[in-house]
């Protein structure tokens, strides 16, 4: 994990957001501190 990839894990956890929209596959391993992981997003799930 990169200290971006970290960055917005911590604040995902402080303000308590759920979803990320990201192509890293990386975020399917992250977990919070309370050892959650986060809802992946992609560019296909999008509605323009």
């Amino acid at each position: 994990m990169d200290f971006a990839d970290a960055s917005l894990v911590s604040l995902s956890e402080i303000y308590e957001i759920k979803d990320i929209l990201t192509l890293d596959s990386d975020f399917l391993f992250y977990k919070t501190k309370k050892g959650k992981a986060l809802n992946i997003l992609n560019s296909e799930m999008i509605k323009y």
